[in-house]
């Protein structure tokens, strides 16, 4: 009897840890739980972007050409937004981004830095609508330099290229912290942003490292 009781606890400790993993992983949620919460420390490493000099990349474009990051932020303010392809979280943050992108349109440029094959990456931007240009990353080196670990990550670059604010999810307040931000670096009024179906806790996204 003692060595069954030992057996169950043992499994028991093993589901259990097995569904702690995949809970951080993002394969289950609690309900009403974000797959990837936004941690302090996620928090404290983004602060750390603020001011910091934008990398400058040429990327391959999921259509054609290629995508100078640096034409991009001469003269205008440039939104970063980091996405992977079969990420469920990038699908549903994705609606902001293109939203932001419409109600800022000539005075914000926006670019999405896919990492994924070019067929899952063009076929994201068209079932998803993407208003704005997409480059493809795919080792994920510009999500590196940038330090955007997850999917969801943005970073809003001022013009002439400094860093202004990185961060690392979305929700209703971090769309409202970043609508007044975009709205305050390209000089104009702030365009309300619907963030009705956005998150109420800040959440993050995928791993860029698998």
């Amino acid at each position: 009897m003692r060595l069954r009781t030992i057996g169950f606890t043992l499994f028991g400790l093993f589901s259990l840890g097995s569904a702690v993993m995949l809970y951080q992983a993002g394969v289950i949620r609690l309900p009403g739980q974000p797959r990837h919460p936004v941690t302090e420390t996620m928090r404290q490493k983004a602060a750390n972007a603020k001011a910091q000099d934008a990398v400058d990349f040429q990327l391959d474009s999921v259509e054609k050409g290629k995508i100078r990051m640096s034409s991009l932020w001469s003269d205008k303010p440039l939104l970063v937004v980091f996405t992977l392809p079969e990420c469920p979280c990038s699908i549903d943050a994705q609606p902001f981004f293109n939203q932001l992108a419409k109600n800022y349109e000539g005075k914000l440029n926006v670019l999405g830095v896919i990492k994924g094959p070019k067929l899952d990456s063009s076929n994201y931007k068209v079932n998803m609508s993407v208003p704005y240009p997409m480059g493809m990353d795919p080792q994920g080196a510009v999500a590196a330099i940038y330090q955007a670990p997850q999917s969801v990550y943005s970073v809003l670059i001022r013009p002439g290229g400094q860093v202004e604010k990185l961060w690392p999810g979305y929700s209703k307040k971090i769309l409202a912290e970043m609508n007044g931000l975009i709205a305050e670096v390209a000089g104009t009024e702030a365009v309300p942003l619907d963030t009705t179906n956005a998150p109420e806790q800040d959440s993050s996204g995928c791993s860029m490292r698998e």
